[in-house]
């Protein structure tokens, strides 16, 4: 058995270890490139800071035929740029993700071209780190993938634990085994959700995602954006706003999407209020301070793989920790064409 599971490691490093160094550099790449963007700040009281209503008003007279929904990034520090994205542009085809990025500058209140997805190199390195740039397919192939990768570490270190060689190839995988085990994790966990989440509600209760029904508003009728936003902060004193999510033209809720403190993502919190745009009336809340264990356990696997949990500390450990499967697969190689 021993012999075999040997075999098994071999050979599985010489072939998924390409795909796990690959991801590696791929991800230590988003690791620089994401850590150059300073992650978004509180509600900005400073005037010089452009209103949210101006700006979506900026979105609209440039993009007129854009009368879907848009998501609006509060920007990281006074004049600096809004980023909105509209996530369903009607020229895509059915089913494919591949939403519109735009700039607005806060000085002039003038937007930028809209930049589709793939069209920079940080959405291709991200496309490539996640989905293999093979769509929905290569999620699931992924998450196949990082369940071997899983086994292959496993197998390494118990073929290590009785001998406990101190050769290059052992060395760095008992250092890279706690980072590059708990990014493979993750990893498996954010690649298919549908396999990870129906495991978690079996032993905790899931936050359901709320039904809402908001007649439709017309343009004219709506409260202004950053009355709609002063209002959900006031359900969260201590929230910092991250995202604003505006409906269609023809209508539906506002949603401000905030961070409290305790949330592990600076980027993407679970902390949510839904507002009829009309009157501000709160018509949903999803509080994430009152999670249970699997919504908590949920919230920690992006902030974890991406490191931004830690801030800058977090980033470069995962970039020093996408180097190491490069280095695993030298050294095995080595060995490998040694005997």
């Amino acid at each position: 058995m021993r012999e075999a599971l040997r075999t098994a490691h071999r050979w599985g490093g010489l072939t998924l270890g390409l795909l796990l160094v690959l991801l590696g550099l791929s991800g230590s790449a988003l690791a620089v490139l994401g850590s150059l963007e300073r992650p978004p700040a509180a509600w900005p009281p400073e005037p010089e800071v452009a209103p949210a209503e101006a700006v979506l008003g900026a979105l609209h007279a440039a993009y007129p035929a854009r009368t879907g929904p848009w998501r609006l990034e509060l920007p990281a520090a006074a004049g600096q740029p809004w980023r909105a994205r509209y996530d369903f542009p009607e020229e895509n085809p059915p089913g494919v993700f591949r939403p519109l990025r735009v700039e607005v500058d806060p000085a002039n209140l003038r937007a930028g071209p809209a930049l589709a997805w793939r069209d920079d190199a940080y959405s291709w390195l991200y496309d490539l780190h996640v989905q293999l740039l093979l769509g929905p397919a290569g999620n699931y192939l992924l998450g196949f993938v990082a369940a071997l990768l899983l086994l292959l570490l496993g197998v390494g270190t118990w073929l290590w634990w009785p001998a406990r060689r101190e050769a290059t190839h052992e060395v760095a995988g008992l250092a890279a085994l706690p980072t590059v085990g708990i990014l493979v994790f993750t990893g498996l966990c954010l690649s298919v959700p549908v396999w990870v989440q129906p495991l978690v509600a079996r032993f905790s209760t899931l936050h359901a995602t709320p039904t809402i029904a908001v007649a439709p508003v017309a343009a004219g009728e709506r409260l202004p954006l950053d009355r709609l936003v002063a209002l959900a902060q006031a359900r969260f004193p201590e929230g910092r706003v991250r995202w604003i999510h505006v409906p269609a033209a023809r209508g539906g809720a506002v949603m401000v999407r905030l961070q409290q403190p305790g949330e592990p993502s600076p980027r993407y919190p679970r902390t949510m209020v839904w507002l009829d745009p009309q009157d501000g009336t709160v018509v949903a809340v999803r509080d994430a301070g009152q999670h249970g264990q699997g919504d908590r356990f949920l919230a920690w696997l992006l902030p974890l793989h991406d490191g931004t949990a830690f801030g800058w500390a977090g980033r470069l450990l995962v970039l020093v920790a996408g180097l190491l499967p490069l280095l695993l697969f030298v050294t095995g190689w080595r060995r490998w064409r040694r005997r």
